[in-house]
């Protein structure tokens, strides 16, 4: 069934987008797409220290959510950096060049 499924969902992508085909398109037994990510926690007293005393507690908030998703932002492009996750195609284009980057993550079932 989930096969079937996999081909009718190609099926479908390739009537958005003519140049994705089913040749391209390749299961691998054994792997299955997983997401990378980390989270933060933020207590009460993280919020009133940070910042200066002129800061309200909304600014304080908004402040040290801004600097948490920016540090989860670093942090995740560290670790796609790290592992060599990104694979990048240039192609020659007329005068110029084109430059693609795709990112796959495939990990083993457990």
């Amino acid at each position: 069934m989930k096969k079937r499924l996999a081909y009718w969902f190609l099926l479908v992508a390739n009537r958005l987008d003519k140049e994705i085909t089913i040749e391209k398109c390749k299961h691998v037994e054994g792997y299955t797409p997983k997401k990378i990510g980390m989270s933060l926690e933020i207590s009460k007293k993280d919020v009133k220290k940070y910042g200066d005393g002129k800061m309200s507690l909304r600014q304080r908030q908004q402040g040290i959510l801004k600097d948490a998703k920016k540090q989860i932002r670093d942090e995740v492009v560290k670790i796609i950096d790290h592992y060599h996750l990104i694979e990048y195609d240039v192609r020659k284009d007329g005068d110029g060049y084109v430059v693609s980057g795709e990112l796959k993550v495939n990990v083993p079932w457990q």
